[in-house]
């Protein structure tokens, strides 16, 4: 995302020099005081290069799940500068083309996957076209591509998805045979917000001597073992019950088991990789892919100095947040929402990318987790020219609109107290990585999910043998997975 990364840098800049003047008791940042600093100068059309038409009052119905309709929806602006750049986008798009956006919300959540998933298989099949654009749930979405019943998006109209307020790691990963179903890009800030993060409490690594996880980001030194060596005995049995639980002092706090997973992101070791026709093919027993796991299944319950969770707990991801921000772990693990969820907290907490397996590595690199959006559009859509154009333009808009405003919102508040942080956020957000059979675990019969389905209960499973007992299962459900894309 070349030009968003550019705008992106010259907003960093500005945040930053306006970081060391910053209390650390800042208010809620308003629209008002984004205009009070941006140039009157007239800016440029925001929809250049698309086609320069009217609609009449047609109606673009957007099916959106309950649980991210805020992120596309608001009634009206409301003084937030989120919030007034989600009513500008969808304003501007509607105003420049004559039409009414409906965003009709659904009950997307995990619990009801199959009823939503045939809510719109029933939609789709019955040729309505009731909806234009679809917010899919990414693990639960390509459940509707052996039906056949979403467009190629390489083939709609008005799409140009080789631009930069499209992703082009998703694009180039999910594209077979030249079929792409499901998309995402700036149109959902929750690709950027489900990104996993690391946070550090400044306090305990100064008391317990540690040096600074930034600088060893900085010079590359920030690996798996340099991590494991900063929490080692920070562990403490506080109320001395003979366990370390959420009454202890904690080295790492992890809430579930998608964090262990992600290291295999973060250690740039995937699952799959695609042959030299571009087809995805498993690389499960990889060696360097198996010791990385063998030291990752360690973790949960054979290292004092991590508490994992108790997964019973349907509070586990406020009351760990909770649990960090009061000051008892040194590091927690969380997505990049969590900065402006815990951004009322008084205890003084960095963010980090996730550590490197070892310094030959390049990069730092995560992904994001799999409740994010991906788009498809219905094959019953009336007009895909119609549809093409509202989808490009509102995605165009996010790109100038939200996308800048979400990471103001985010700098400008908890973690731009230090210019070292807005460093941090640049790390992770450039370090997105994601791969086939990951992104279509559920459809490949958990292929994808083999290293978290290894953490069970209170004890890891072995890899090598899960591996070796499911290979072939996996192998034969990939492949039928992928007849969709014959």
């Amino acid at each position: 995302m070349k030009r968003y990364q550019a705008a992106m840098a010259l907003l960093l800049t500005a945040l930053m020099t306006a970081a060391s003047c910053q209390s650390t008791a800042e208010s809620v940042t308003t629209t008002a005081d984004m205009q009070s600093s941006t140039p009157t100068t007239e800016e440029a059309d925001v929809f250049a290069g698309l086609p320069d038409t009217t609609f009449d009052g047609r109606e673009f119905n957007f099916l959106v799940r309950e649980t991210e309709l805020d992120d596309y929806f608001v009634e009206e602006a409301t003084g937030d500068i989120l919030d007034d750049a989600i009513y500008r986008r969808n304003t501007e798009v509607e105003q420049k083309y004559d039409v009414v956006i409906n965003h009709i919300s659904i009950d997307g959540s995990w619990a009801s996957r199959d009823t939503y998933l045939g809510a719109i298989r029933n939609s789709v099949m019955s040729g309505s076209g009731e909806y234009d654009l679809i917010d899919g749930y990414a693990a639960v979405i390509g459940g509707g591509f052996a039906d056949k019943i979403f467009m190629n998006l390489w083939e709609v109209p008005n799409l140009r998805l080789d631009e930069d307020w499209w992703s082009e790691i998703i694009a180039n990963e999910l594209t077979v045979n030249g079929k792409l179903y499901a998309m995402t890009g700036d149109l959902a800030i929750n690709m950027w917000s489900n990104l996993h993060a690391l946070y550090f409490n400044k306090t305990l690594i100064e008391n317990y001597g540690r040096q600074s996880p930034y600088d060893r980001v900085k010079d590359g030194s920030w690996t798996i073992d340099s991590f494991l060596s900063d929490i080692k005995d920070v562990s403490s049995d506080l109320d001395n019950d003979g366990v370390i639980t959420e009454n202890d002092q904690i080295g790492w706090l992890v809430y579930d088991s998608l964090t262990f997973d992600n290291l295999h992101n973060a250690f740039d070791i995937p699952l799959s990789s695609k042959d030299s026709s571009g087809i995805p093919t498993l690389e499960l027993e990889n060696e360097r892919l198996v010791n990385a796991v063998e030291l990752i299944l360690k973790l949960p319950f054979e290292n004092p100095d991590v508490l994992y969770m108790d997964q019973s707990n349907p509070d586990i991801i406020p009351d760990s947040r909770n649990l960090f921000t009061s000051g008892r772990a040194m590091y927690f693990s969380d997505t990049l929402e969590a900065c402006t969820l815990m951004r009322e907290s008084d205890t003084e907490f960095g963010i980090l990318p996730l550590p490197k397996y070892d310094e030959s590595q390049t990069g730092y690199y995560t992904t994001s987790r799999d409740g994010r959006s991906m788009f498809v559009i219905p094959v019953d859509i009336k007009d895909a020219n119609f549809t093409g154009l509202i989808t490009e333009a509102l995605a165009v808009a996010s790109n100038k609109y939200v996308v800048p405003a979400y990471y103001d919102v985010t700098l400008k508040t908890k973690t731009a107290r230090d210019d070292e942080s807005s460093e941090m956020l640049d790390i992770i957000r450039d370090g997105f990585r994601l791969e086939f059979v990951a992104e279509y675990a559920i459809q490949t019969n958990n292929s994808g999910y083999v290293i978290r389905n290894c953490i069970t209960g209170s004890s890891t499973t072995p890899y090598s043998s899960t591996v070796a007992s499911n290979l072939n299962s996996y192998n034969e459900a990939l492949a039928k997975f992928l007849e969709a894309y014959n």
